[in-house]
């Protein structure tokens, strides 16, 4: 706030300050690759929503597998309230289908709820996701 009342005045009658970049200390951005919207599981459930909110479209967004098939996860909520029941659990990430819900244990044991996705260039639904995978749990995260 300080420096904006002390620039402000220069700026208003057309002064700007200027200072030349020194590239030698660093460089330009070099931009967004698809690599930067893989999902790391392993990480808590609003670190994840994050990343698929802000690699949204325009950006290639967030990616993943389940059970092996590349998955784009358009849409997340948090928090996801009663976690469902898995049988022989080991703690880890797992994506449960459960009638027409799909919900992710991240890596914080927290709960994602996954509510848009594509598949092979298609736009799923959290029911048409769920449909598709069918109910029980499933592997996320494989290599792509």
């Amino acid at each position: 706030e300080q420096t904006l009342w002390r620039a402000l005045p220069d700026l208003i009658q057309g002064h700007p300050f200027r200072m030349r970049n020194d590239l030698s200390a660093g460089s330009y951005f070099g931009g967004r690759k698809a690599e930067d919207g893989r999902i790391d599981w392993s990480a808590g459930a609003k670190v994840i929503h994050d990343l698929v909110r802000a690699v949204a479209p325009p950006y290639p967004g967030a990616t993943t597998t389940i059970d092996g098939d590349a998955v784009t996860i358009e849409r997340t909520r948090l928090p996801y309230g009663q976690p469902p029941s898995m049988p022989n659990d080991d703690g880890g990430p797992a994506l449960v289908v459960d009638s027409s819900r799909c919900v992710v244990r991240c890596g914080d044991g927290a709960w994602l709820r996954i509510v848009a996705a594509s598949m092979a260039d298609t736009k799923l639904d959290e029911a048409t996701l769920a449909a598709r995978l069918g109910n029980g749990r499933h592997r996320v995260g494989d290599a792509l």
